[in-house]
């Protein structure tokens, strides 16, 4: 089985072309910037799922959870870190024992399917890890799986929303923002 890398191409455009999307998401319940809000908006049922464990349980850190979406593929979700990253820094909180162990875990899950994730555990939003250690994780283990690892920026919560905002004015007045005359 193969680990690709897919350079600049957001994941949630391809997630009908795979079995399994892992997602790496902390204790926390939070699914607000980057490929997590992505797929909590396109799939409601994963953020239902998530919003249904227990808050700030550490014990969920190696753990998995499969958010049956009733459609292809299956989202599921990875407990890899204890922290969330509110300030936006630099400072790593993935739990690289818990990545893998989860993906330990999926290796043996999904033999056999074509699965797909971000470079899991590296952005700020997931973890602030050393994508090179997390390539070697999963080289390491996923060996029985093809894997479909995406690299790219992801955007935050308030970059996506402006982003939503621009395409919404766009579609509805031809133009990013609608200026509006004050009136003195």
């Amino acid at each position: 089985m193969m680990v690709n890398i897919i350079e600049d191409t957001p994941l949630i455009e391809n997630v009908g072309c795979y079995d399994v999307i892992l997602v790496g998401t902390n204790c926390y319940q939070t699914m607000r910037n980057g490929f997590q809000y992505d797929i909590a908006k396109k799939y409601p049922i994963v953020k239902k799922m998530n919003n249904s464990t227990k808050y700030a349980d550490i014990s969920k850190v190696g753990t998995i959870l499969e958010c049956g979406t009733n459609d292809i593929p299956l989202i599921t979700l990875l407990y890899i870190s204890f922290g969330y990253n509110f300030k936006g820094n630099s400072d790593l909180y993935l739990d690289y024992e818990g990545l893998e162990k989860c993906l330990r875990l999926c290796n043996i899950l999904y033999r056999g399917m074509k699965v797909a994730t971000t470079l899991i555990g590296c952005t700020k939003y997931d973890g602030n890890g050393d994508e090179n250690t997390v390539l070697g994780i999963i080289k390491r283990v996923m060996r029985d799986v093809d894997i479909d690892v995406y690299r790219y920026r992801q955007e935050s919560y308030r970059e996506i929303k402006r982003r939503e905002s621009d395409e919404y004015m766009i579609e509805k007045y031809g133009t990013k923002r609608k200026k509006y005359d004050k009136k003195t």
